[in-house]
């Protein structure tokens, strides 16, 4: 038991030195435990929806996100 607290306190050490090393950048670290942006296919494209499930249909927001490039397994 001891052993697993002292590797999860590891984690949280290393989360948050990536986490300020990031913000050091003008980046904002995001952890996907919480709930994001999603896409689904719709054909040969995707739509992409919001952290509630509602369809993102504003055409600046759809272009920024398909701006980032994401590999398809993100």
């Amino acid at each position: 038991m001891l052993r697993e607290t002292r590797d999860e306190e590891q984690v949280l050490d290393r989360t948050a030195e990536v986490a300020a090393t990031i913000a050091e950048e003008g980046l904002r670290y995001v952890s996907d435990s919480a709930p994001g942006y999603t896409r689904k296919r719709m054909g040969i494209t995707f739509s992409y929806y919001d952290k509630d499930g509602k369809r993102i249909t504003d055409a600046a927001v759809v272009r920024r996100i398909k701006s980032h490039r994401y590999p398809a397994g993100l």
